[in-house]
């Protein structure tokens, strides 16, 4: 995790006025190492952290980021919280009481529950906003992605109709095909939603590839 942390130190040495950092979920347990180098940016009114279920590290994160006021909690898979033990409900409550700038957190509706419910244990009247906020593009991609399974499935359709060409009448040809089509079409997303928390999701990576074909093409095209 140290050398995690040292190999992403340099773009923050090199751009200590940067106004928007994104810390994906695989950033949370390099927290304690981050908070270096975050305390470095000094214009940052913009954090997002996406997935972290972690108060302890949600905590150690903004409190480096001095100047924060807006932390966009977004989560393309909304992993569980246990936000309910003293050490969680010390951290968020501390967070509230003792940042000097944070106004705003934007999350979905679970995550902003889950927020209000640790810290209702707070002594202190604080003036920070829960604002729901939904991704849109998170519904586009796994509309992309069940778009994409499509294929397969047509697949399926299209051959179970050839190998039951001539043994089965015209009616019955359709309705085991369909059946057929229907069949994979849920076991692709019953592998994928059962292999989601250790493998992630499926159009997460086609989200990421997207990106990096992107960024490919532009460096191609000057």
């Amino acid at each position: 995790m140290t050398l995690d942390a040292k190999l992403i130190g340099p773009p923050f040495r090199w751009n200590p006025g940067v106004e928007y950092i994104y810390l994906s979920r695989f950033c949370q347990p390099m927290a304690l190492y981050l908070v270096p180098y975050l305390q470095r940016c000094t214009q940052l009114p913009t954090l997002t952290l996406e997935g972290w279920n972690d108060a302890t590290a949600i905590h150690r994160v903004l409190m480096a980021c001095r100047s924060l006021d807006v932390l966009d909690g977004f989560s393309l898979n909304d992993t569980p919280r246990n936000w309910k033990n003293e050490l969680s409900v010390q951290a968020l409550n501390t967070l509230i009481e003792m940042h000097p700038k944070l106004i705003c957190v934007k999350a979905t509706r679970l995550y902003l529950g889950d927020w209000h419910e640790a810290t209702q244990f707070s002594w202190c009247r604080h003036n920070i906003a829960l604002v729901l906020f939904s991704c849109d593009y998170v519904i586009l991609h796994c509309g992309l992605f069940l778009l994409l399974l499509c294929i397969p499935n047509y697949t399926v359709l299209k051959g179970r109709q050839w190998l039951l060409a001539e043994t089965l009448t015209s009616a019955y040809q359709s309705f085991w095909s369909v059946i057929a089509a229907v069949v994979v079409f849920v076991a692709l997303v019953g592998v994928d939603m059962a292999g989601w928390r250790t493998y992630d999701r499926f159009w997460l990576y086609i989200q990421k590839h997207v990106i990096l074909s992107r960024r490919r093409w532009a460096i191609v095209m000057g």
